[in-house]
């Protein structure tokens, strides 16, 4: 029951715990296991554009465009 308790009040605060400089690495690479369901990578043909859809725990999606280098 304690350990229950101490994970709800972190989830409270996640950029807090995400910024904590005991945080390490191998945390945040667990912290987004926990948060994100799926990603979905959509390359644009030969060009450094790719789009990236998150769908997070919850249902939420947040899509983002970044760019990728190219071998020209």
């Amino acid at each position: 029951m304690r350990e229950r308790d101490t994970i709800r009040r972190l989830a409270q605060d996640l950029p807090g715990l995400w910024a904590a400089p005991e945080t390490t690495a191998q945390d945040r690479q667990e912290i987004v296991r926990v948060l994100l369901e799926q990603v979905t990578v959509d390359v644009q043909g030969d060009s450094e554009q790719v789009d990236v859809t998150l769908r997070w725990a919850g249902g939420v999606q947040s899509q983002h465009r970044v760019s990728r280098p190219v071998a020209c």
